[in-house]
């Protein structure tokens, strides 16, 4: 998929999300993820990203793993944070056994910070059910957008106020 198509489905998404729910686009105060899972031919996987606000990043790898106030943009945190999104993010396959996701990396983008998660998978995805936790134990308003793209549309999940498990089926 070209640079441009990510971005025209990542401003649409975002759009959608002020239209339903204008205080979700805030600065700060937004507690909104948002996760993208996109299916890749040429290599065979699904490539997973998660835009989380990074005070809120960190503010959940200091609760949740007792790590002491520090900055953000050592290997360290960004460690921490890939284990502290594996612990609360998971996909299912269509018999429901969970995937292993590789952590591949987070990286710091403004006041955002982005985590990254691959696992192999030889076709397009018609069915996958997701677990997202994201933020959830820190913000119990958080809510989380989840946009699987596939060659022919994007479809979405949203998850808040508890909501946990959701299932994209084509």
């Amino acid at each position: 998929m070209t640079s441009f198509k990510r971005w025209l489905i990542l401003c649409l998404a975002l759009a959608t999300c002020a239209a339903v729910r204008p205080e979700a686009t805030q600065a700060h105060n937004s507690r909104f993820g948002l996760t993208t899972i996109e299916w890749d031919a040429s290599s065979g996987t699904l490539e997973i990203v998660h835009r989380l606000h990074l005070g809120d990043a960190l503010a959940a790898i200091e609760k949740n793993l007792g790590t002491g106030r520090h900055s953000f943009f050592g290997a360290r945190s960004l460690a921490a944070l890939g284990v502290y999104v594996e612990e609360r993010f998971s996909i299912f396959d269509q018999d429901r056994q969970a995937l292993v996701l590789d952590f591949i990396g987070a990286e710091v983008l403004g006041q955002d910070v982005l985590v990254y998660q691959e696992v192999k998978w030889p076709k397009s995805p018609m069915y996958l059910q997701v677990h997202n936790a994201l933020l959830t134990d820190i913000q119990p308003r958080q809510v989380n957008q989840v946009n699987l793209i596939t060659p022919t549309k994007t479809l979405t999940l949203i998850f808040e106020s508890g909501s946990r498990l959701a299932s994209f089926e084509r």
